[in-house]
């Protein structure tokens, strides 16, 4: 861990209020270009499943969301190929509650009706993710500042076709912030796309290795 950063930053760092699909025009890019794109290479290729990295997963909104996004994409295109979403976060109370799965109405504004039908089930104003869904994305803690790995643990070897880091660069000084973009884009495939904030892309031109995808949107891919 890098020293006097960690803690320094930790309380504000560790905010885990989000929202479902919080960037639309983002998860648009996915849904319609990018996931479609990564399924197919690996239908072509007879490669493994297509593994998504959530850094910084907060409450679980990000990890689900995008686990919604590729299980549909799934069950209507490309119904033999999988996925795997490994969410981590600094906080044990953000993991607990993302393994819980219940959320409020006020951060479901953006999911679509069908979503909401299939993948949760309520009572009162209170959502709760499916089993189905929980089942599968790997929850655990990791410290994006650890300096002797490059991918959280659980994963095993990193390898991911997509990482969605996303309001957490912001909170770091640049040297930090260019120390988690190298881990994060030492953890991509060659192919490799990284999504981040609105508030972070400008961050992305501290690093070489990145290009962006679409001047709309908040996605680069690996160079």
């Amino acid at each position: 861990m890098l020293p006097d950063e960690s803690g320094t930053m930790f309380n504000t760092s560790t905010n885990s209020y989000s929202l479902y699909f919080r960037n639309p025009l983002d998860f648009s890019i996915l849904e319609q270009i990018i996931l479609p794109a990564m399924f197919k290479r690996n239908e072509s290729s007879g490669s493994r499943a297509v593994r998504i990295w959530s850094a910084g997963c907060a409450d679980g909104q990000e990890p689900y969301s995008l686990l919604m996004v590729a299980a549909d994409l799934i069950k209507e295109r490309f119904n033999n190929e999988s996925v795997m979403v490994f969410a981590t976060d600094i906080s044990a109370k953000a993991l607990q509650n993302a393994k819980k799965g219940s959320y409020s109405s006020i951060v479901m504004q953006n999911v679509k009706l069908s979503r909401l039908t299939d993948y949760f089930s309520n009572k009162g104003a209170v959502w709760t993710v499916t089993d189905k869904l929980k089942q599968l994305v790997e929850f655990s803690h990791y410290d994006l500042l650890d300096t002797k790995s490059t991918s959280p643990p659980c994963s095993i070897f990193g390898g991911f076709d997509l990482v969605v880091c996303c309001n957490v660069l912001i909170y770091y000084k640049p040297d930090i912030q260019l120390f988690i973009l190298d881990k994060l884009y030492n953890s991509l495939t060659d192919h490799g796309c990284l999504m981040v904030d609105q508030s972070e892309r400008m961050i992305l031109k501290l690093h070489k290795g990145f290009r962006r995808f679409n001047p709309a949107g908040n996605i680069f891919t690996k160079e």
